[in-house]
């Protein structure tokens, strides 16, 4: 095979991307994060997706960074 693309769906492909995004979060805060508060800390980083609110296709939204 030489090179090319191709399209995957899944949050095993999504899981990585978003560990990394949320560890750069927590990496830039001085914010005590644990597994209590993590939902309220990543809310002003997800961009709601679909319907509002959490939903079976998208979850929460899209975690990203601004």
């Amino acid at each position: 095979m030489e090179g090319g693309y191709s399209e995957f769906k899944g949050t095993s492909f999504a899981t990585a991307f978003v560990s990394g995004t949320i560890a750069t979060l927590i990496s830039n805060t001085e914010e005590k994060i644990t597994n209590k508060n993590l939902k309220t800390f990543l809310k002003p980083y997800v961009k709601d997706l679909g319907k509002k609110g959490f939903d079976e296709e998208y979850g929460y939204g899209l975690v990203q960074i601004k």
